[in-house]
């Protein structure tokens, strides 16, 4: 039997998407291009059936863990240059050594951040730092943990925030495509509350293609370390940008991810 799967093509000038049922052509059932990309792309030319349904989403093209085949449409295609790593060598020393460093620093303050585990035991970087007394001094993060529907995460972030519906559909499509989003700010005390509801709501949230049960992962985070990871995480955006423009520069910075121990142990646990 032939396996029928969902690609949803999004119109993002218009909250109406466009939802395209092609054929044994992604890995994940819910793949979205925009109208754009899937134009420019192989898919067009698949079957498919067009229908009209909610908005929300964002663009998947280039996600090769997405797709079968055809992870991209000419726009976003990667095409590596041959001659990239010969230029990569025409860099001078001097001008590598201080790339390296550079990236260095950065995955290396960026990784202690961003995968910081210890809860509200704070990086001792961001409990030097005084919060502006006019800002919330926690917030409440939610998590994308690739088993909750759109649905039942707009339903939850409606029913638990009192958000409305078009306010829980932003905040879905920032955690699908972020990894997470603040969905609310305050005392400690205030956010934990947003937590337990959020997190009572979908407790029994069961996914069939996963198999995987259990409510939606939050947390109340301090605010200066939200700060600092949006920092870091802008860091590490502004680093892969410098790749971009100037390919050269990504043989070293592959170099160090590769060759390179950008964190101790000690470090993760608090110790360092």
């Amino acid at each position: 039997m032939e396996v029928v799967q969902e690609i949803f093509v999004v119109a993002f000038s218009s909250v109406e998407r466009r939802r395209i049922r092609a054929r044994n052509v992604q890995v994940i059932q819910t793949c979205v291009l925009c109208y754009e990309c899937f134009q420019r792309s192989v898919h067009k030319f698949h079957k498919y059936r067009m229908a009209a349904s909610g908005g929300s989403g964002y663009c998947d093209c280039g996600d090769v863990e997405a797709w079968k085949q055809h992870p991209a449409c000419e726009i976003h295609i990667s095409q590596a240059q041959p001659d990239d790593q010969q230029k990569s060598n025409q860099i001078p020393e001097e001008v590598s050594e201080r790339v390296r460093a550079l990236t260095r620093t950065i995955l290396r303050y960026s990784t202690k951040l961003v995968c910081w585990p210890h809860g509200n035991d704070l990086p001792e970087i961001v409990s030097r730092v005084d919060l502006d007394p006019s800002l919330p001094p926690y917030q409440t993060i939610l998590y994308n943990d690739e088993t909750h529907t759109y649905d039942s995460v707009i339903r939850a972030l409606n029913l638990s925030i009192h958000c409305n519906e078009q306010q829980a559909m932003l905040l879905a499509t920032i955690v699908d495509r972020e990894g997470r989003s603040s969905v609310r700010a305050g005392s400690n005390e205030f956010c934990a509350r947003a937590k337990e509801e959020i997190q009572r709501r979908t407790q029994k949230d069961t996914n069939r293609r996963t198999e995987k049960s259990g409510p939606l992962e939050v947390r109340v985070v301090d605010t200066r370390l939200v700060a600092m990871q949006n920092f870091a995480i802008r860091l590490m955006n502004w680093l892969t940008a410098q790749t971009r423009n100037f390919p050269p520069l990504a043989w070293t910075v592959g170099e160090v991810l590769l060759n390179d121990r950008l964190i101790e142990e000690s470090e993760l646990d608090g110790s360092g």
